[in-house]
């Protein structure tokens, strides 16, 4: 009789543990799905709420990764805005006018060294927050808006 307790003991503690385990890994292919926007447009948003989505009754934790994604994929967007419609501006501003090259050449720059911090920020951020959704631990990326809070 004690040996069948201790046989459903483990049962009972190797299901918790894979569950734990699937949990985990959903979490991190929450943040490491916001890669999909090199090929889809929005698929750093679309694919990382789906899984939410479909997997959210199964692994409650994911809600609080998928804010936390959503929220820097809509922060994303709002700094990419802020970087290139002043650019744009200045473009338009200074074409065909007497400018001096370097006036016409600064938006150029702006946009480069704008879009290239948030493209390795961005990188950073996904890595990171998968890796410590591996150790099951919600990282709230940081500059992110928080539109949707990730503890409610």
């Amino acid at each position: 009789m004690e040996n069948a307790s201790n046989q459903l003991v483990l049962e009972s503690v190797s299901e918790m543990d894979a569950e734990a385990e699937a949990a985990r890994n959903w979490s991190m292919a929450i943040h490491l799905s916001q890669f999909a926007h090199a090929i889809l447009p929005l698929g750093g948003i679309i694919i990382p709420f789906l899984i939410w989505q479909f997997k959210k009754k199964d692994y409650p934790i994911l809600s609080l990764h998928a804010k936390v994604v959503i929220n820097w994929q809509i922060s994303l967007i709002v700094y990419t805005l802020l970087i290139t419609i002043p650019s744009l501006l200045l473009v338009f501003a200074t074409a065909g006018a007497d400018a001096s090259p370097w006036l016409q050449f600064l938006p150029i720059i702006f946009v480069w060294v704008g879009m290239g911090s948030l493209m390795v920020a961005s990188i950073y951020f996904y890595i990171n927050g998968a890796i410590q959704a591996r150790k099951d631990i919600v990282w709230e990326y940081p500059c992110s808006m928080n539109l949707f809070d990730p503890r409610s």
